[in-house]
């Protein structure tokens, strides 16, 4: 009973991080499906990942100027 306990732990968690990255990347304007995916494979380890393809896309349409202190 442990074990099927288990898997469906893993599948609850595999699911809601894909519904996590599906939705964040519908507001950060990324690719919906493809961090669905990413999402689904990895689980909560593609977090990372994730955040740094935010950041890349924000400068990349506002400039590498906008984060950089001018003296």
């Amino acid at each position: 009973m442990l074990v099927d306990f288990n898997w469906l732990l893993v599948f609850a968690i595999v699911v809601l991080s894909s519904l996590f990255f599906g939705f964040s990347a519908f507001y950060a304007g990324l690719a919906v499906k493809r961090w669905a995916l990413v999402g689904g494979l990895l689980g909560p380890a593609a977090y990372p990942l994730f955040n740094t393809h935010k950041h890349l896309a924000y400068r990349k349409v506002e400039g590498k100027s906008c984060h950089r202190v001018k003296l």
